[in-house]
Protein backbone atom coordinates (compact mmCIF):
# COMPACT_ATOMS: atom_id res chain seq x y z
CA UNK A 1 0.00 0.00 0.00
CA UNK A 2 1.31 3.13 -0.85
CA UNK A 3 -0.38 6.99 0.30
CA UNK A 4 -2.63 7.74 2.69
CA UNK A 5 -5.15 4.90 3.87
CA UNK A 6 -6.04 2.74 6.58
CA UNK A 7 -4.89 -0.82 7.50
CA UNK A 8 -6.13 -3.53 10.06
CA UNK A 9 -3.37 -5.70 11.49
CA UNK A 10 -4.09 -9.47 12.15
CA UNK A 11 -3.31 -8.15 15.85
CA UNK A 12 -6.19 -5.87 15.89
CA UNK A 13 -4.02 -3.35 15.61
CA UNK A 14 -5.81 -0.17 13.24
CA UNK A 15 -2.73 2.00 11.20
CA UNK A 16 -4.25 5.09 9.59
CA UNK A 17 -2.14 7.56 7.93
CA UNK A 18 0.62 7.85 5.02
CA UNK A 19 1.78 4.25 3.84
CA UNK A 20 5.24 3.61 1.83
CA UNK A 21 5.60 0.12 0.07
CA UNK A 22 2.91 -1.21 3.01
CA UNK A 23 4.50 0.30 6.12
CA UNK A 24 3.28 3.86 7.97
CA UNK A 25 6.26 6.55 6.16
CA UNK A 26 4.58 9.95 7.31
CA UNK A 27 2.13 11.55 9.39
CA UNK A 28 0.17 8.44 10.91
CA UNK A 29 -1.96 6.68 14.12
CA UNK A 30 -1.74 3.59 15.50
CA UNK A 31 -4.36 2.25 17.69
CA UNK A 32 -3.43 -0.88 19.29
CA UNK A 33 -5.65 -3.80 20.14
CA UNK A 34 -4.77 -3.22 23.41
CA UNK A 35 -6.09 0.38 23.94
CA UNK A 36 -3.04 2.19 23.11
CA UNK A 37 -2.59 4.99 20.69
CA UNK A 38 0.54 6.07 19.23
CA UNK A 39 0.58 9.29 16.75
CA UNK A 40 3.18 11.45 14.85
CA UNK A 41 5.75 11.22 12.41
CA UNK A 42 6.91 7.67 11.21
CA UNK A 43 9.71 6.05 8.79
CA UNK A 44 9.58 2.48 7.47
CA UNK A 45 6.97 1.79 10.02
CA UNK A 46 8.53 3.30 13.09
CA UNK A 47 7.69 6.26 15.12
CA UNK A 48 10.77 8.48 14.28
CA UNK A 49 10.83 12.38 15.07
CA UNK A 50 7.55 14.10 17.08
CA UNK A 51 4.91 12.12 18.59
CA UNK A 52 2.74 10.98 21.50
CA UNK A 53 2.07 8.12 23.59
CA UNK A 54 -1.55 7.23 25.28
CA UNK A 55 -1.15 3.72 27.32
CA UNK A 56 -4.56 2.53 29.05
CA UNK A 57 -2.43 2.46 32.44
CA UNK A 58 -2.58 6.79 32.32
CA UNK A 59 0.92 7.34 30.98
CA UNK A 60 1.07 9.60 28.46
CA UNK A 61 4.56 10.79 26.48
CA UNK A 62 4.83 13.86 23.94
CA UNK A 63 8.00 14.33 22.35
CA UNK A 64 11.11 13.01 20.61
CA UNK A 65 11.34 8.90 19.23
CA UNK A 66 13.78 7.44 17.58
CA UNK A 67 12.82 3.65 16.20
CA UNK A 68 9.43 3.67 17.84
CA UNK A 69 11.45 4.46 21.40
CA UNK A 70 11.14 7.41 23.58
CA UNK A 71 14.43 9.48 22.62
CA UNK A 72 15.42 13.15 23.20
CA UNK A 73 13.65 15.33 24.55
CA UNK A 74 9.68 15.24 25.88
CA UNK A 75 7.27 15.18 28.49
CA UNK A 76 6.51 11.95 30.27
CA UNK A 77 3.15 11.91 32.65
CA UNK A 78 0.69 9.51 34.76
CA UNK A 79 -2.19 10.51 36.46
CA UNK A 80 -3.18 9.90 40.26
CA UNK A 81 -4.55 5.76 40.54
CA UNK A 82 -6.88 4.72 42.80
CA UNK A 83 -5.35 1.94 44.73
CA UNK A 84 -7.34 -1.69 45.77
CA UNK A 85 -8.27 -0.39 48.99
CA UNK A 86 -9.59 3.51 47.44
CA UNK A 87 -6.39 5.52 48.68
CA UNK A 88 -5.67 7.52 45.96
CA UNK A 89 -2.18 7.45 44.87
CA UNK A 90 0.29 10.20 43.35
CA UNK A 91 1.10 10.51 39.59
CA UNK A 92 4.04 11.86 38.30
CA UNK A 93 5.54 13.92 35.48
CA UNK A 94 8.73 13.65 34.07
CA UNK A 95 10.05 16.83 31.96
CA UNK A 96 13.41 16.37 30.46
CA UNK A 97 16.05 13.92 28.52
CA UNK A 98 15.35 10.61 27.18
CA UNK A 99 17.68 7.95 25.62
CA UNK A 100 15.99 4.27 24.79
CA UNK A 101 13.04 4.49 26.72
CA UNK A 102 15.09 5.91 29.75
CA UNK A 103 14.84 9.38 32.05
CA UNK A 104 18.90 10.28 31.03
CA UNK A 105 21.11 13.46 31.37
CA UNK A 106 19.45 16.82 32.80
CA UNK A 107 15.00 16.32 33.67
CA UNK A 108 12.55 16.88 36.34
CA UNK A 109 10.80 14.39 38.15
CA UNK A 110 7.12 15.46 40.35
CA UNK A 111 5.65 12.75 42.37
CA UNK A 112 2.48 14.09 44.14
CA UNK A 113 4.49 17.48 45.61
CA UNK A 114 8.21 16.22 45.74
CA UNK A 115 10.21 17.36 42.63
CA UNK A 116 13.46 16.10 41.96
CA UNK A 117 15.49 18.72 39.31
CA UNK A 118 18.59 16.94 38.29
CA UNK A 119 20.76 14.69 36.16
CA UNK A 120 19.22 10.72 35.67
CA UNK A 121 20.80 8.33 34.54
CA UNK A 122 18.87 4.37 33.06
CA UNK A 123 15.66 5.91 34.18
CA UNK A 124 16.43 7.39 38.04
CA UNK A 125 17.95 10.06 39.59
CA UNK A 126 21.53 10.26 39.66
CA UNK A 127 24.02 12.68 40.25
CA UNK A 128 23.70 16.16 40.88
CA UNK A 129 20.30 17.30 41.96
CA UNK A 130 18.11 18.88 44.29
CA UNK A 131 15.16 17.11 45.96
CA UNK A 132 12.37 19.31 47.20
CA UNK A 133 8.44 19.66 47.78
CA UNK A 134 6.23 22.16 45.78
CA UNK A 135 5.21 24.21 49.11
CA UNK A 136 8.55 23.59 51.30
CA UNK A 137 11.89 23.69 51.65
CA UNK A 138 14.61 21.75 49.36
CA UNK A 139 17.62 19.78 49.60
CA UNK A 140 20.77 19.78 46.96
CA UNK A 141 23.70 17.17 46.68
CA UNK A 142 24.35 14.16 45.55
CA UNK A 143 21.88 11.58 44.55
CA UNK A 144 22.88 8.10 44.79
CA UNK A 145 20.53 5.59 44.86
CA UNK A 146 19.96 2.14 46.63
CA UNK A 147 19.65 -1.19 46.03
CA UNK A 148 16.39 -0.25 48.12
CA UNK A 149 15.48 2.22 46.78
CA UNK A 150 12.52 1.70 44.46
CA UNK A 151 11.80 4.75 41.50
CA UNK A 152 8.28 3.99 39.57
CA UNK A 153 8.62 5.67 36.00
Amino acid sequence: MDGKGRMVLASGDVLEGWFKDGLMSGEGVRNTAGGNVFSGMWTEGKLSGIGRMECISGVQYEGEFAESVMHGSGVMTCGPETAADGEELSGFKYDGAMDKGFAEGAGTLQIGQMVYKGEFQRGKPHGRGSVGELQHGKREGVVRPTAATKYHM
